[in-house]
């Protein structure tokens, strides 16, 4: 395990992370006894089961775009402190991969003049920029996020883009007018390649949406999953109810595991149950249902239902 100080030059500035100047093990101990307390009377709590690399794991991040002084295109995130944009050049906890994509783009969007959103530049467009990686097949997907359908000079910067950047399957434009910045909204535009990427998660493949929830460290996911399908002790008459299900990777996972009667699946987005359903196929799994709704209302009706 890397036993390492995380030196990061963002911490108390950026506000992203709140311990990034621990070690990792002084990070697992504080969590470890924050659980403990929290469970305290409930039960047992084993030891965290830690990554052997701390490092560049993040497989999703999203930046805001902002002017500096010379106009140049900086990206970061909202400061914690004052609420406001703070530029970030690169990040330890983020894919390589994706921190790359990131840097890329300011430098292009600089390039070619395209105009961004931020609080010095009124007539902006372009407000914030997602890059996700599929951990195992290193498909990457960008998502740009603009304030208008229209994106100037939008061929040249995918293809700027995608030259430096082989990885890239997939650029997707959503449009969010919302005063939400990192909000995607509801209109969808395939700029490049696929609307989706494929990644692999404990034998099972998964397609990825723009919009899809996916877990964000997938080294921990694998052995998360693992615990939680051996934990459950799923008899083979069970019904297995997976709430907030995204793309439905536990509960398929799950199956692929253990024999059980039937899946649900509950996710409100429909664009993940959409998703979940072509994952099922994609992966064998056939007594799946799923529906998209809030979670806990489903849950709510299904305890009204007579039996």
């Amino acid at each position: 395990m890397n036993n390492e100080t995380l030196k990061c030059k963002y911490a108390g500035k950026c506000g992203g992370c709140q311990i990034p100047n621990l070690t990792y093990e002084r990070q697992l101990s504080m969590k470890m006894s924050n659980v403990i307390t929290k469970m305290r009377g409930l039960g047992h709590v084993d030891e965290i089961i830690g990554m052997d690399d701390p490092y560049s794991y993040r497989n999703k991040a999203q930046a805001l775009f902002m002017l500096d002084t010379n106009r140049r295109v900086l990206s970061g995130v909202y400061q914690k402190s004052t609420g406001k944009p703070y530029p970030v050049k690169s990040c330890m906890i983020i894919n390589k991969d994706c921190d790359k994509v990131i840097a890329d783009a300011r430098s292009i969007m600089t390039e070619l003049k395209i105009k961004v959103c931020a609080e010095n530049n009124p007539y902006g467009n372009v407000k914030s920029i997602m890059v996700r990686k599929g951990f195992k097949t290193e498909q990457i997907m960008v998502v740009l996020v603009t304030l208008k359908k229209e994106l100037e000079k939008a061929d040249e910067l995918v293809k700027m883009l995608t030259q430096r950047n082989p990885k890239i399957v997939s650029v997707m434009q959503v449009v969010n007018d919302s005063d939400l910045e990192l909000f995607l909204g509801a209109y969808e535009k395939t700029l490049y390649g696929k609307d989706y990427i494929e990644d692999e998660l404990c034998g099972c493949t998964f397609r990825i949406s723009a919009k899809s929830f996916y877990q964000i460290n997938p080294v921990q996911t694998e052995k998360l999953y693992e615990k939680a399908v051996e934990f459950a002790k799923i008899k083979q008459d069970d019904v297995v109810f997976d709430a907030y299900c995204g793309i439905g990777t536990i509960g398929q996972v799950a199956a692929k595991k253990q024999k059980f009667k039937k899946l649900i699946g509950v996710e409100i987005e429909p664009k993940a149950i959409e998703d979940a359903k072509l994952n099922a196929k994609i992966n064998g799994v056939e007594n799946a249902e799923y529906f998209a709704a809030d979670a806990g209302a489903f849950i709510q009706k299904m305890k009204e239902k007579p039996n």
